[in-house]
């Protein structure tokens, strides 16, 4: 299941790999596009099911954890910075009402592995359950047993895989999976299936993992990795829709491939590259999706599809689109996102001081909206324009005075055009 780990070795190594370098890496060959986790790559009708039932089944646990709940309710923000994308087209008539959606992940955090006494029954790849969760309970640090009577309260799932089994001693891993979103878009392709996100979407990189597990205190810490699949893409989601039918109107589609540029592959390994915060520059990734419940039906022919370019598009009005779940950076007002609605921000897109391949938009997206498609030469009437990068960071997730007020995105280049003349002909 959790085979070849990215161990991190040191927690200097994990420090490090949170500080954002002063300057920019030597210029170098720049590595081909890398396949992601290949190896559980919903490849199969029976693979593809699976996927389906992991968001569908007990009682849709997993699905409907992927909301925000606040005691005040959430609070959207009604400006250029952020607004419901429903404020601007009420009757959904435009097509990017339908292009964009939520992309769907089981993430899983490991621990490092253990010995004990081998009983009967143990044997090499075997995956047992051992606990399951409702919630994380961040007063006191622990997950909150799920009430075994209450399936849909199954969002926290604990396993054990066995590696090894010899001399009486059986070697295992601990894993933690939970429902983690973010957003996605499709896009123009020979195949009629291709979805953009952004690269930390499917393969989190070694700053990410280090701030959740040893910078931070949730329930990932101290894991050796994190990791994605099962993802599934909901365009058109509607969050606050009634029943799960309506609330992925266009159907939920499943990812069966996923790729990734050269240098984020190379972002998410320890050593020699891997640390280097310049990589955000290449946080992309393409993936090609299906419908299993519906063979031989194309995503775009139901949905439609947004215009991709590789030109530079700065200065140019751009309308970042995404999902948000979580409260937004920056100053006031301050928006409560939950997930369950479409947002934009428009305003020009700005060449990044410390990153020059990256746009700068001044957005309040928060966690969620990851992955959403930067357009440009949008028309709003239509809802269909260029999409020229995705929703990448903030700099305030990774320095304390760093700047809370835009949403950074890496510029589609030469890179991303091999990346996706790969992934379109998939």
């Amino acid at each position: 299941m959790r085979r070849h780990l990215r161990h991190l070795l040191t927690a200097a190594l994990i420090a490090a790999a949170a500080v954002l370098p002063t300057s920019a890496p030597a210029a170098a060959t720049e590595p081909p596009p890398a396949p992601v986790y290949p190896q559980w790559w919903a490849d199969s009708h029976a693979k593809q099911l699976d996927v389906l039932d992991y968001w569908t089944g007990d009682n849709l646990a997993r699905w409907n954890f992927t909301h925000t709940d606040y005691p005040d309710g959430p609070l959207y923000t009604d400006n250029d910075r952020g607004r419901k994308w429903s404020a601007t087209d009420p009757a959904r008539t435009a097509a990017v009402t339908r292009t964009v959606g939520r992309l769907f992940s089981r993430q899983t955090a490991t621990w490092q592995k253990v010995s004990r006494p081998s009983v009967a029954g143990d044997v090499v790849g075997k995956v047992y359950e051992t606990h399951a969760y409702r919630a994380w309970d961040d007063t006191n640090k622990v997950l909150i047993p799920a009430d075994p009577t209450k399936p849909e309260e199954r969002h926290f799932v604990e396993t054990q895989e066995i590696i090894d089994v010899s001399n009486g001693q059986t070697t295992e891993y601990r894993h933690l999976s939970w429902p983690s979103t973010c957003s996605a878009n499709a896009v123009d392709g020979d195949n009629g299936r291709t979805v953009v996100t952004a690269g930390h979407c499917v393969l989190v990189p070694i700053p990410m993992i280090a701030q959740a597990v040893w910078l931070g205190s949730n329930w990932a810490k101290d894991a050796i990795d994190i990791t994605n699949d099962k993802q599934v893409f909901v365009p058109g989601y509607l969050g606050d829709a009634p029943d799960f039918a309506s609330q992925a109107p266009y159907g939920v589609w499943v990812v069966d491939k996923i790729y990734t540029t050269g240098q984020w592959s190379e972002f998410s390994r320890v050593g020699g590259a891997g640390v280097n915060m310049f990589n955000f520059q290449y946080d992309v990734a393409m993936l090609t999706v299906l419908d299993p419940l519906r063979p031989g039906v194309r995503l775009t022919d139901v949905t439609g599809s947004q215009h991709i370019a590789f030109t530079s598009g700065v200065d140019k009005l751009t309308y970042a689109f995404g999902y948000p779940a979580a409260p937004s950076f920056g100053s006031a007002p301050l928006a409560r996102y939950d997930g369950r609605n479409l947002v934009y921000a428009k305003n020009p897109a700005r060449r990044d001081l410390l990153m020059s391949l990256n746009y700068t938009v001044s957005a309040n997206l928060s966690g969620g909206a990851s992955g959403g498609p930067m357009l440009q030469d949008f028309d709003p009437v239509t809802g269909i324009g260029t999409q020229v990068s995705v929703n990448s960071f903030n700099y305030s997730q990774w320095m304390p005075f760093g700047n809370a007020e835009n949403m950074v995105g890496p510029s589609f280049t030469e890179t991303t055009r091999i990346l996706y003349n790969l992934v379109r002909l998939a």
